[in-house]
C-alpha cells in the first residue's frame, strides 16, 4: 500500500511518516484551502477529501491547534491565523498562563476515498512569555504551549523532553493510523 501525505511542511510530513512504519510513504506539498470551520477536526476532513481528489489515492493530513477555555476555545481551528496576525505575544497576552490543550485532527482519505478523522491532544497551559526557537519545530505554537506537567514551552524543553513529549504522540497517531489503514 502506498499512502501519500499531503502538507506543505516538511516536519509534520516526517512525524507522519515515522507514524507509518511499514508502509511506502509519498509525501506530496499541497497547498489546501484551509475552510473555516468550528474545530480542526473538520478542517483535517475537509482538508482530506481535497487531497484525495487530487491525489486519487490513500492519503493522511493533519490539522492542529490550540483550544483556551478561558477564550471560548480559541484560537482552535483558527490557530495558524492568530500566530500570521497576533503572533505569538499576542496569544500570550490574551492568555498567557491559561490551561489550554493541543490538539490535532489526523484525517486519512482511504482507496475508496471514505474518510475517517482521529483527534489527538495534550493538556497543558499557555506560558506566560514567548519562549525561543528550538530546533525540528514547524509551528510558533512550541513557543508557547506548555504540556501537562512541564514548567517552560515546548521550544524550551532539552532535547530529551522534547523528544519524549512528540514519541508520546506519535505512538497515539501510528496505533490510531494503523487500526485505520487496516
Amino acid at each position: 500500500m502506498v499512502v501519500t501525505i499531503a502538507t506543505t511542511n516538511r516536519d509534520k510530513a516526517t512525524l507522519l511518516a515515522a507514524c507509518l512504519p511499514g508502509v511506502e510513504i509519498r509525501h506530496v506539498a499541497l497547498a489546501l484551502v484551509e475552510p473555516q470551520a468550528e474545530s480542526v477536526h473538520a478542517v483535517a476532513r475537509a482538508k482530506a477529501e481535497q487531497a484525495f481528489a487530487r491525489v486519487g489515492g490513500p492519503v493522511v493530513v493533519e490539522d492542529s491547534g490550540l483550544v483556551v477555555a478561558s477564550l471560548g476555545g480559541f484560537p482552535g481551528p483558527y490557530t495558524k491565523y492568530a500566530l500570521a496576525t497576533i503572533g505569538a505575544a499576542g496569544l500570550v497576552a490574551l492568555a498567557g498562563g491559561a490551561p489550554g490543550r493541543y490538539t490535532s485532527a489526523v484525517a486519512v482519505a482511504r482507496a475508496d476515498g471514505s474518510v475517517e478523522v482521529g483527534d489527538h491532544a495534550i493538556d497543558g497551559s499557555l506560558a506566560t512569555a514567548v519562549g525561543g526557537d528550538c530546533d525540528g519545530s514547524w509551528s510558533d505554537l512550541w513557543r508557547v504551549f506548555v504540556p501537562a506537567g512541564e514548567r517552560v514551552p515546548v521550544s524550551q524543553l532539552t532535547a530529551a523532553a522534547r523528544a519524549g513529549q512528540l514519541a508520546a504522540l506519535r505512538d497515539r497517531l501510528a496505533r490510531w493510523l494503523a487500526g485505520v489503514l487496516r
